[in-house]
């Protein structure tokens, strides 16, 4: 694989990643502009995992905080399980533990309902998504679909909840929002945004929300790739990768400064014409090289 094309699409990635317009959608496409083959199951691993540091970074003290509280909160539940076996055998009181203690705990517990619907819905669609990757026309009506749902939440009133008033009701939600974007060139950002807008959370909120889901969600589906995938499609060289990571993550970075900033300051009507008009394009495109 040439270096350029390495590097425009971590550039591609970088910044589409940080946006609600699909990055999957603006892939598929590019792969067809520039007519390039498939890299692999572990490039696109690749790329993807400099946006996962970055967010690990400008988030550090929320993703430690979720992952020890998280582990604590586990570790008493499942403590409180075999306390509960034992004392039903020895026909004894049970004591049961609070649900959570602390705001991580409930963040944690969270964000892992708001990933059971995505899990569900990427397993029953599992045959279906490596096809549907292949096709412009489906990323296409992807990115349409998302616009339309970016213009739609406009509509809605500003949010006032906060991580510590959202419920676990809002947490499903959400989580049923981002499920959609199984479907290629729905966005997973874009999808979480207007949930979490739907459901009354405040801008920064939920784009802070939005953002930390993508890790168990990158995780999820990194897993599922590993288990299933054909191993042959885990080549890549070592320049690949080395180029693929560092050119993704550097422009993450600076991909998240500038458009985080713009998220909280402005609507995502402006979001959703783009992907509107990248959608639009996507269709043509299909209709032309078919």
């Amino acid at each position: 694989m040439e270096i350029l094309k390495i590097l425009i699409m971590a550039l591609v990635q970088a910044v589409t990643e940080f946006m609600p317009v699909s990055s999957r959608g603006h892939y598929i496409l590019l792969r067809e502009l520039l007519n390039y083959k498939e890299p692999g199951v572990l490039f696109d691993l690749f790329l993807h995992f400099g946006a996962v540091v970055v967010i690990c970074l400008v988030y550090h003290k929320d993703v430690l905080g979720i992952i020890i509280e998280g582990g604590k909160f586990l570790w008493m539940k499942m403590r409180s399980l075999v306390m509960f076996f034992s004392q039903k055998v020895l026909k004894k009181s049970v004591t049961y533990d609070r649900v959570e203690s602390n705001r991580f705990q409930k963040l944690a517990i969270s964000l892992f309902i708001s990933l059971i619907p995505f899990c569900i819905v990427g397993l029953i669609f599992r045959g279906k998504v490596d096809t549907w990757d292949q096709n412009l026309l489906y990323s296409g009506i992807g990115m349409l679909i998302t616009a339309l749902f970016l213009f739609s939440s406009d509509l809605k009133k500003k949010g006032k909840k906060s991580l510590k008033t959202m419920t676990y009701k809002d947490a499903l939600i959400i989580g049923l929002f981002q499920a959609c974007s199984i479907f290629p060139g729905c966005s997973r950002l874009g999808m979480c945004l207007v949930g979490a807008k739907m459901v009354g959370l405040e801008k920064n909120t939920s784009i802070k929300y939005s953002f930390l889901l993508y890790l168990p969600s990158w995780f999820a589906a990194t897993l599922y790739k590993c288990i299933v995938k054909d191993y042959s499609s885990f080549s890549v060289s070592l320049p690949e990768a080395v180029i693929g990571f560092l050119g993704s993550g550097v422009l993450s970075f600076f991909a998240y400064k500038m458009v985080s900033v713009y998220l909280r300051d402005k609507k995502y009507k402006y979001f959703a014409l783009y992907s509107a008009v990248v959608g639009g394009l996507s269709l043509v495109c299909h209709f032309v090289f078919v």
